[in-house]
């Protein structure tokens, strides 16, 4: 609507059913809107609290500021009270009213396959609504919703402040001034969040009514009254995580119930699978690459079901990167020998002497603190992973005893002397030996 002239900015872009004047739905009830005399918004047969949901936004494009426009219903149900707001240099806080262009979208709570409502901000009860979710309050402006069998991938919510406050003191109440933003905190559950304008570096949470409503990318709300389309399928036995080895082949399978023919397309990680349109999957050889995440849309002409997700763990076998290497070692040495390897862990090692497992020794690195020469000959390790079990190569360690020296042999001893007082003692020895003597 023009809010100036009265009339449909564009008549072409309007639904069938609305009047031809724009006057006959909205009237401003002074020349400015303000918050003791809002719009009056009104649809012809429509009670506002008990019938349906009406989304609006600004469209104005004579601002260069940030607009705000919301609706709060009547409490005699007679249409919907409208203000608008617009941030000005001598206002910043979005509370100077305005009346201002607005697109807007009624939703009947009769609609086919509606899964929204009308919530109470200050316990997150829904007042009127339809479909299956759940909705609680879990803080001063956060709620929680949760919808089964729908997440951020298969649809998106429409959210509307529709509540009402007292700003700056006055007696009348205005709409309300929040604005709501959401996010997927896990699958099909949502964290719904209500702010308000409070400065340039504040956006205070605040309780606040709300409409929302799911709108579904594959499965679209039909007005009532319309031929009815049949229900999306149901899933009845989701398809289920499977672990396989290397090369071994892999299946999921899903059992669906519906009106009609049902259509299936698999995806990996969210993306379509050339070829996979039946209700069973299976991969005749798997690698490392076909691990992931699988799920199944089944389809009718009523919408499309998305599967729960189910992981394909592919385990590859070990490959020993570093063998264990051969050393030369003098008893009483300490002897460490190590094994690299890769593949789907986690690892288990056993060392083997002369192919003998060794109790104490299951861990990467060998070690033994002072060799022993019964302890020379082959040495190897069998590492093991959830993908198979490998064995390295043979080390060879090679222990020589220790090699102890002869004692030196004294050729001449010292000799006994008498001397006077005064004179120098000077004593002399001569020996023989390996290695330099001391």
């Amino acid at each position: 609507p023009d809010w100036q002239e009265g009339e449909w900015l564009d008549p072409a872009y309007r639904s069938a059913d609305l009047p031809e004047e724009m006057t006959d739905l909205l009237k401003w009830t002074r020349a400015f809107a303000t918050w003791a005399v809002p719009g009056h918004f009104t649809l012809p047969g429509v009670h506002s609290l008990n019938d349906g949901m009406l989304f609006i936004t600004s469209v104005a494009s004579t601002f260069s500021r940030g607009m705000l426009i919301a609706p709060a219903p009547r409490a005699n149900g007679d249409g919907w009270d409208i203000w608008g707001r617009m941030d000005i240099e001598s206002d910043p806080l979005y509370q100077e009213e305005a009346n201002l262009d607005f697109a807007f979208v009624y939703i009947p709570y009769s609609a086919d396959r509606l899964i929204g409502g009308h919530v109470r901000g200050t316990d997150g009860a829904v007042l009127q609504g339809k479909g299956t979710y759940t909705m609680k309050r879990v803080s001063t402006g956060e709620y929680e919703l949760q919808i089964p069998q729908k997440t951020g991938e298969d649809g998106m919510l429409l959210l509307q402040a529709t509540g009402r406050h007292r700003i700056n003191g006055r007696e009348s109440e205005a709409s309300s001034r929040d604005f709501f933003s959401y996010e997927e905190t896990s699958p099909g559950v949502f964290r719904i969040q209500s702010r308000y304008y409070q400065s340039e570096d504040s956006f205070p949470l605040e309780d606040s009514d709300f409409y929302l409503a799911w709108v579904d990318f594959r499965t679209p709300l039909a007005p009532p009254g319309s031929i009815p389309l049949p229900d999306p399928p149901a899933i009845a036995q989701q398809p289920q995580p499977v672990v396989v080895q290397e090369g071994e082949p892999a299946s999921f399978s899903v059992s669906a119930t519906g009106e009609g023919t049902l259509a299936y397309q698999w995806q990996r990680e969210g993306e379509d699978l050339a070829g996979a349109q039946t209700s069973i999957l299976t991969l005749s050889s798997t690698t490392a690459s076909d691990g992931g995440s699988y799920r199944v849309l089944v389809s009718n002409e009523g919408g499309v079901t998305t599967s729960a997700a189910a992981n394909l763990t592919v385990h590859t076998p070990p490959v020993i990167t570093s063998q264990p290497v051969g050393v030369d070692l003098s008893s009483g040495d300490l002897l460490r020998l190590s094994v690299t390897a890769t593949g789907t862990g986690p690892f288990s090692y056993q060392w083997q002497f002369n192919q003998t497992p060794l109790s104490t020794q299951t861990a990467a690195t060998l070690e033994i603190a002072a060799v022993s020469l019964g302890e020379a000959g082959q040495y190897r390790v069998m590492v093991t992973s959830p993908g198979g079990t490998v064995t390295s190569a043979s080390a060879v360690v090679t222990v020589q005893p220790i090699q102890v020296a002869n004692p030196p042999a004294i050729l001449t001893h010292p000799a006994s002397q008498s001397l006077a007082p005064g004179v120098t003692l000077e004593l002399k020895v001569t020996a023989t030996g390996e290695g330099p003597l001391h």
